[in-house]
């Protein structure tokens, strides 16, 4: 189930709350926020650098601002490493990619 976020419940911590109360509900098993849809093309990264990268190489990375527990909300795996988590700080800017391409 998909809630659009307006008014009060786009303010962070009004939102934390709504989630927390959420979770208590019987039957929900996780609750998370998204910043957008995850269909179509919303916010991307240019120029994202890596060791060995060929230089006429386009790779884009979307830019989806969620809450920790998206991952496991949606039910996805990580292919390698972690998922978010509040224990790591440093994960407000990390990233997690897939390894599906885009299409142009």
């Amino acid at each position: 189930m998909t809630l659009s976020i307006v008014g009060k419940l786009a303010e962070k911590a009004t939102r934390e709350s709504f989630l927390a109360e959420l979770r208590k509900v019987p039957g929900v098993i996780h609750a998370a926020g998204i910043g957008h849809s995850l269909t179509g093309h919303n916010s991307g990264t240019y120029g994202v650098k890596w060791p060995g990268r060929d230089p006429a190489d386009k790779t884009e990375f979307e830019n989806i601002a969620a809450d920790y527990d998206l991952i496991e909300t949606l039910s996805m795996q990580v292919k390698e490493g972690r998922s978010f988590s509040k224990d790591f700080g440093a994960d407000s800017s990390a990233i997690i990619s897939t390894n599906r391409p885009l299409r142009t």
